[in-house]
């Protein structure tokens, strides 16, 4: 009987090494080559006005480090402090706004969150980081997979952040001018494919006659700088 039972157990562990290698496999492959089309477009004409803010991220700690799977670490504190950022642009009563999260992904439900009750349309964005806060997502797959258990308190207080730099921004709304800037960047991202990074950098400034109000850097990276044991 001990020795079935041994057996039995062996069986099992052997299985469920064989699920975690298959499961932690690069199936990614190649990206099929899709040209750049046009999501959205807006024409005005008059003086840009910009506002943005930084809002640090009340977190109720301990939570768990998104953007690996099982099993799921939790921290007690962050070691850099955590921010939504938000940018409104309006240009002849055309206003759009951009939020940024310091979290791995942006699920329907925190970006509807957000957007509730203002009236300029509001893209919400990740900066994809695999080191910042997990628990936010409402299904299963995805807090099996990558952020751990849901919590509602998380997804209130990343969405609490990101509405209150929104106001803010909106608040700061003052005439400002762009500037541009492009660069390359050899060395600093590395295909996992071997193939040839997208060496592209790409700088957009607000500015007004006092100083910088906000700026966009655009580089082709995908941030796990921080190992999943931290």
């Amino acid at each position: 009987m001990k020795r079935r039972l041994t057996l039995v157990l062996g069986g099992v562990a052997l299985a469920l090494v064989a699920l975690w290698l298959s499961l932690s496999r690069d199936t990614c492959g190649a990206w099929p080559k899709q040209q750049p089309s046009l999501a959205l477009a807006a024409r005005a004409r008059g003086t840009p006005r910009v506002g943005a803010a930084k809002v640090d991220v009340t977190l109720p700690f301990p939570v768990p480090v998104g953007g690996y799977g099982p099993p799921h670490h939790t921290v007690s504190s962050a070691s850099t402090p955590l921010s939504a950022r938000a940018l409104v642009v309006d240009v002849g009563g055309q206003q759009k706004a951009l939020v940024l999260l310091d979290v791995m992904l942006v699920t329907p439900q925190l970006r509807d969150l957000i957007a509730k009750g203002f009236s300029v349309p509001v893209i919400t964005l990740a900066t994809h980081t695999h080191s910042g806060p997990g628990a936010y997502a409402r299904n299963s797959a995805t807090e099996w997979a990558a952020l751990g258990s849901f919590s509602p308190a998380v997804e209130e207080a990343l969405a609490t952040a990101a509405r209150t730099a929104l106001t803010q921004a909106l608040a700061a709304l003052a005439p400002a001018h762009l500037e541009t800037g492009h660069a390359t960047t050899e060395g600093v991202t590395i295909a996992r494919t071997g193939a040839a990074a997208d060496t592209r950098f790409t700088r957009l400034l607000f500015a007004r006659e006092e100083g910088p109000v906000a700026q966009l850097l655009i580089v082709s990276a995908h941030p796990t700088l921080v190992e999943k044991n931290p």
